[in-house]
């Protein structure tokens, strides 16, 4: 059994690599002679004095501690068998063994403690990198006339087992820790540096065991190996051999049932399908449908995850689909295998329906469940997370390409091409949502974007993606969280054909050899997390040596020969690659540095690929016109007007590095590039010019370019969009005072309004420095846009940054009502949603902000409403801040509790007003009337626009002076996303249909779209009026449900009664939620009896053959007409129903405004006691201390606790128990205290606080209840949480102690309430404070 040390760990970070020498002898030449390991073992040294050791170097054949053994320090020594920890790191000059693999040609010859000093008859030396000398001397051992020969000089001292003790140097199962690795989720996670592993030293005990060491030289007998070729993967003899035993370690995995599904298998298999043999094809064939894949037909259906409510959710699933997804993809592709056709589809639908509305993915998906039921959103966490989002890029191109057709396929690759897209020509793909890297390539994350933007025929894209990959693949790069993904790079460099391959190969064959294992698996070695089995390292590298096949998608399967190497292209590439490079042959190739080269020579390379090089070469150029160069002014200038576009970016380097005065003369040259058509070149136009001017002139020239740039939204901050918001974040007029600086105010305005709502806006946005600086003329005139930021967080970018609250810092500072609308916005938007998906759903960002609640409590009395119906939905909702490093959590219950009590006051001013009388003034300026309507319509053709102020008011001033003519222009407005301007058009078009007729109205219907359907629909319904029925009538065909929802509510309050049998039988055919919650929308709107008892009995004889959706509706129908029947029929129903059958009918009851149904529902739990029915029950109940006949929240406290106390008698629901916490009164106090005492400890103590902490008004009664569970609650958290105290608490882990922090200071409240009940007017104890506790 093979046995490795170490385990998987992160990578942070890498050093660079310089060209070191190797030196080559025969293996007799290469032993040390008898009188010069003498020399060594007395101390005596065989350099020179000019190769003296460095002092701080550890030097452990003298007993100096050796430091702290950092994880990428500990390095597996190829096929030796070794590994050993490379003292002071890889500049260091000794390796001290730490394990050695069982059965490998070191094993019985060295020890744990060994210190390898030399190799091949010299010693390490501290100028090398101790890597590449091993792996370079082990090339060279393997070659046939060394015989495999390999010498190692080591120090071993006597003692060191005596001072250590003994260990097994075979302890670990290398093939356990791949097993283990393939469910291990640090592949993703980014986790900060404390919890970052780092190995022990040995101890020291040099007094009773002092050092005895002596030097020796051990000969290792490694496999012979036929030679490298020059072309080495490629028509490579060595590379052939190493593929072959590789292939044999797979096979042998495959045949013996180790190679698990997922992420790990995935590799595996790809890299036999890879090798083009038929054998090793039919076995992965057999393997994908054995019961370990995840390539077999899925059982769940495809977008099944994405449903409200749904209960199988897993994090991480933009990685896994990005891996094993797009690996099933690859191998459909490679194989033409239809049995994973089904799973495919199922990967890429779902990777597509995950994806954020920016264009990328997240750790896991954009789901529905957090972005108000909708697809698309915002990503979760703190956002976008293009190592997984690149992969599910390739994954949805390749789906698209090898023919699954699917609409939400092809919006996610419009979507991802056009956010990696606008990366291209400006550096590499970043962490998220950021501007572009200033590097190649970041850990593997240009990679999915090259093979994507191949399959969708943009070759100069993938051509420069796979460029920069290249480049990214001459030296082994650490990464973010786990650099395992740089290995993509290699796989990317064969889209530009062998020559790169074959270059990087070459300079990586001593890290390579290094990774593989005597038995020809191999390792993996992170720069920064040391020896790594994550995924499968010996199907990693087989797909490196796999390129000269071209078997897969990974190694070069169907090559485009147009995006190969160019002469010139290739000569560019080694220039740069320069620093890299450690292979002789491959520096010479390269040339000399490009600072050592001539001007000529500098402006022959400004075309390159790889935007920070030209970047470097422009700034030599600039560097060399300041010394004297006078013609790279004008050869510079030159570039401005080439065809080439980089060249024309390199000119624009090159004049800003040549100084602001050199820039100034050829200035209206660079302003003519702010209209290239190319961002790239806008850009670097752009920051050329304020480099060097901050004129007016060049304020104006940027204001035009703002102003013309097309589309309303920018992908990335990677855009001029993005870069001229700086504009308005300095000192300037412009920035201070943009309407008053002496420039064009619709010019300005135009400007401003695109960088308002960039999305993403950037970690800077230009916002955040406004507050305090802008006037109220200036945030009306850009009101619109504004407001529009306070109340919609951006969707793409959410990492560190936040659009919201920039903007609404500067509405609150000026007092504005729009501030306090928009710290509501998400609960407005919350409270629209269908009944089905309102209580599964929620925001990412907080529904509302509880300062801002408890600030000004009467500003929000429009909101009591949807509160009220939060609650609802919720009934221990709570609003949630961080404070520092706490969070502060304050009750919906307690913040409706304050807006109720709260006195009406004035309303706040209004910017809408504001904003809409600007317009007002515009339009009174305008003298003839066809240029005010012309001005209005202006304003109302793009309905997308932010500028709602302005809408509003033009919509006002069209219908008041065109009447019914102007309907057209309003009527696209009536479903608006928009509240301000779905409500002002529905008001404007219903007056429009009070003065000219329904039927003016309704005509309207068949030329408009969803959202214009739904508008005109529910202005109809507003006019009642029975001529337009037929509309109604017709749109319970639409295709859209939320039309035939909005149609069957328009259809029964225009007809009523009569519209009762049509709405039926609509009903029994309908299986659309949204569309049923229409029906109930529409026949609940009436609640006399007659019409209750019809419907009810109508429903109830569809009960039997409905489908669930169906039921859901009836169940919901019967509990909100109540009565004995129908609440009868529920119980009946629930005894018989299925387990989602009998959630829908306990929230049915749960909302019913029947009183009767609170027996009704106690029944229910009592009769399904010890099952887990009754806990289900009782969580959903709860909402039964909040429901009556007059509405939310209307119930006392002794009908809440009279609900409660038979439902903790029979299950102690968490739910009622935190409940409770909010029902101040003794009886609560005491309800908990039992609750505390049957088992329920944590939360009724903490409830029992809660409920103590308010007391009021307390009668003695009351106050001894709550002194009696006051009392034990300090009991239980004294015996719980604190005993031992602190000395007992700092044993344990960080967790228990931040705990112990939290209950201590839960057990000072507890006090404090005890002494304020027990002895009222005595001072209060002092808080808590956790500082006080120093751990």
């Amino acid at each position: 059994m093979r046995r490795l040390l170490f385990s998987p760990a992160f990578a942070l970070s890498v050093a660079g690599l310089v060209a070191i020498p190797v030196l080559v002898a025969s293996a007799e030449d290469r032993k040390l002679t008898p009188e010069q390991l003498e020399v060594l073992s007395n101390g005596g040294d065989l350099r020179g004095e000019e190769d003296q050791r460095p002092k701080n170097l550890p030097d452990l054949t003298k007993g100096e501690p050796a430091g702290e053994m950092q994880k990428w320090d500990v390095w597996h020594l190829g096929p030796t068998g070794i590994i050993g920890f490379m003292v002071g790191g890889s500049r260091g000059d000794q390796i001290q063994v730490q394990s050695v693999l069982k059965d490998s040609p070191a094993d019985g010859m060295l020890l744990w403690g060994d210190v390898l000093v030399g190799i091949n008859g010299r010693k390490f030396s501290a100028d090398e990198h101790l890597g590449m000398s091993v792996g370079k001397a082990i090339i060279e051992a393997e070659k046939e006339e060394n015989g495999g020969v390999l010498k190692l000089l080591i120090w071993r001292d006597s003692n060191f087992f005596k001072r250590n003790g003994r260990r097994d140097v075979v302890n670990v199962d290398i093939e356990s820790l791949i097993n283990d690795a393939a469910s291990d989720n640090t592949l993703y996670d980014w986790k900060p540096k404390e919890e970052q592993h780092k190995y022990s030293v040995t101890g020291q005990n040099y007094d009773d065991f002092p050092l005895d060491g002596k030097y020796t030289e051990v000969e290792l007998k490694l496999d012979v190996l036929p030679a490298y070729s020059d072309t080495s993967p490629y028509n490579c003899p060595k590379a052939a051999k190493i593929l072959e035993n590789a292939w044999q370690v797979l096979e042998q995995n495959f045949k013996a049932g180790k190679v698990q599904g997922g992420r790990h298998g995935s590799v595996s298999a790809l890299a036999l399908v890879a090798s083009g043999k038929p054998k090793y094809r039919k076995l992965v064939r057999e393997w994908v449908r054995g019961a370990r894949s995840t390539w077999r037909p899925p059982t769940e259906p495809t977008g099944a995850k994405f449903e409200p409510g749904y209960r199988g959710y897993k994090g991480y699933q933009s990685w896994r689909y990005g891996m094993d997804g797009l690996a099933c993809a690859i191998y459909y592709d490679a194989t033409g295998d239809e049995f994973v056709l089904p799973a495919l589809r199922k990967f890429a639908v779902e990777a597509a329906m995950g994806q954020a509305g920016g264009g990328s993915w997240g750790h896991t998906f954009a789901y529905p469940s957090f972005n108000g039921g909708e697809l698309h959103g915002m990503n979760p966490g703190y956002g976008a997370l293009n190592a997984a989002g690149n992969r599910c890029f390739t994954l949805v191109a390749l789906a698209q390409t090898l023919g699954i057709k699917h609409p939400e396929i092809d919006d996610a690759v419009e979507r991802a091409r056009r956010f990696f897209g606008s990366y291209v020509d400006k550096g590499g793909v970043p962490y998220g949502h950021h501007g572009a890297a200033a590097t190649d390539d970041s850990n593997g994350k240009n990679v999915g974007c090259a093979f994507a933007l191949k399959l969708l025929g943009d070759k100069h894209g993938a051509q420069y993606f796979a460029q920069m990959s290249t480049h990214a693949s001459f030296t082994r790069r650490a990464g973010h969280g786990n650099d395992y993904f740089w290995h993509y790079s290699p796989w990317a460099a064969t889209l530009c054909g062998p020559k790169g391959t074959i270059a990087s190969h070459r300079n990586l064959r001593w890290r390579f050899t290094l990774c593989r294992r005597f038995d020809g698996g191999f390792v993996i070695h992170s720069p920064t997390g040391g020896i790594q089995e994550l995924r499968d390292p010996t199907g990693t590298y087989v797909l490196h040596y796999s390129a000269p096949f071209k078997q897969t998608m990974w190694t070069g399967k169907d090559g485009d020969e147009s995006m190969f190497w160019s002469v010139k292209g290739f000569d560019h590439l080694m220039t740069s690659a320069l620093p890299q490079l450690n292979e002789p042959s491959l520096i010479k190739l390269a040339g000399k540095p490009y600072a050592e080269r001539t001007t000529s020579e500098l402006f022959e390379q400004l075309d390159m690929f790889k935007p920070k090089a030209r970047g470097q070469y422009a700034r030599e150029l600039g560097r060399r016109y300041l010394a004297g160069e006078e013609d790279v002014l004008s050869r510079l200038a030159a570039l401005l007007e080439s065809d080439e576009p980089r060249l024309r970016d390199s000119g624009c380097l090159g004049l800003a590095a040549c100084g602001p005065d050199a820039t100034l003369q050829y200035m209206s040259k660079v302003a003519r590039l702010l209209d290239d058509p190319n961002e790239f070149v806008r850009m670097q136009a752009a920051r050329t010019m304020t480099k060097a001017s901050d004129s007016d002139e060049t304020q104006l020239a940027l204001l035009n370019a703002l102003a013309a740039d097309a589309g309303h939204y920018a992908m990335s901050p990677n855009s001029l969009r993005g870069q001229i918001q700086n504009l308005f974040k300095t000192e300037s007029d412009l920035a201070k005072s943009p309407f008053e600086a002496g420039f064009d105010s619709e010019l300005v305005r135009s400007a401003l309004e695109k960088v308002i709502d960039l999305d993403p806006a950037g970690n800077r946005p230009f916002l955040a420095t406004r507050k305090g600086v802008w006037s109220k003329d200036t945030v009306a005139r850009v009101a619109g846009p504004l407001v529009f930021a306070a109340e919609e967080e951006q969707i793409a970018d959410q990492m560190f940054s936040a659009r919201r609250t920039a903007a609404s810092s500067v509405l609150k500072q000026l007092g504005y009502r729009e501030y306090f609308e928009a710290t509501a916005n998400y609960l407005r938007r919350q409270n629209r949603l269908p009944r089905h998906i309102r209580g599964r759903v929620t925001f990412k960002r907080g529904l509302v902000d509880a300062d801002a609640i408890k600030a000004n409590p009467s500003a929000f009395r429009e909101f009591l409403e949807p509160m009220k119906n939060w609650l609802a939905d919720h009934p221990n909702a709570n609003v949630s801040k961080k404070v520092g490093d706490k969070w502060v959590h304050t009750k919906v219950s307690d913040l409706i509790a304050m807006i109720e009590a709260s006195k009406p006051s004035l309303p706040a001013p209004s910017l809408s007003a504001a904003a809409q009388r600007l317009f007002e003034v515009s339009l009174a300026a305008t003298e003839e009337s066809g240029a005010k309507i012309k001005l209005c319509r202006e304003e109302l053709k793009d309905p997308r626009g932010r500028y709602w102020f302005r809408k509003l008011a033009a919509m006002t001033f069209l219908a008041e002076f065109l009447g019914p003519d102007a309907i057209d222009d309003i009527v696209p407005y009536v479903g608006h996303d928009h509240w301000r301007l779905r409500e002002h058009s529905q008001k404007l078009v219903t007056q429009i249909g009070r003065n000219v007729g329904a039927k003016f109205v309704a005509a309207r219907y068949n030329d408009s779209n969803e959202e214009a359907a739904c508008g005109i629909l529910e202005v109809l319904r507003t006019l009642k009026s029975g001529s337009t029925a037929s509309v109604a009538v017709t749109a319970l065909k639409h295709d859209s449900p939320p039309v035939r929802s909005a149609a069957v509510q328009t259809l029964f309050a225009i007809e009523g009664d009569k519209s009762v049998p049509r709405i039926l039988t609509f009903m029994k055919q309908e299986n659309d939620p949204e569309a049923l919650g229409g029906i109930e929308l529409a026949l609940l709107s009436r609640r006399d009896a007659a019409h209750a008892n019809r419907i009810s009995s109508e429903a109830i004889s569809m009960l039997s053959s409905g489908e669930a959706h169906l039921q859901d509706t009836i169940y919901w129908l019967l509990g909100q007409f109540g009565g004995g029947k129908n609440l009868n029929v529920l119980l009946q129903a629930a005894d018989a129903a299925d387990d989602k059958g009998f959630e829908s009918i306990i929230t049915s009851l749960s909302w019913s405004p029947d009183s009767a149904a609170t027996p009704a529902f106690l029944s229910l739990v009592k009769d399904n006691a010890r099952t887990p029915r009754a806990a289900i029950a009782a969580r959903v109940g709860v909402r039964r201390m909040l429901i009556g006949p007059d509405g939310i929240g209307t119930l006392a406290a002794k009908q809440q606790l009279d609900y409660a106390e038979p439902i903790l008698n029979t299950v102690l629901d968490e739910s009622t128990i935190t409940f409770l916490g909010g029902i101040r009164t003794g009886r609560s106090a005491w309800l908990l205290q039992k609750a505390m005492r049957k088992g329920a400890t944590t939360s009724a103590a903490r409830s029992i606080i809660d409920v103590t902490s308010n007391l009021k008004d307390t009668i003695p009664a009351d106050r001894k209840l709550a002194i009696a569970a006051l009392i034990d609650t300090i009991e239980f958290i004294e015996v719980a949480y604190l005993r031992g105290g602190v000395a007992a608490a700092i044993k344990k882990n960080k967790q228990e102690r931040g705990a112990y922090a939290i209950w201590k200071g839960l057990s000072a409240q507890a006090g404090k309430n005890l002494l304020k009940l027990d002895k009222p007017g005595k001072a209060p104890l002092p808080t808590f404070n956790d500082l006080d506790l120093d751990f």
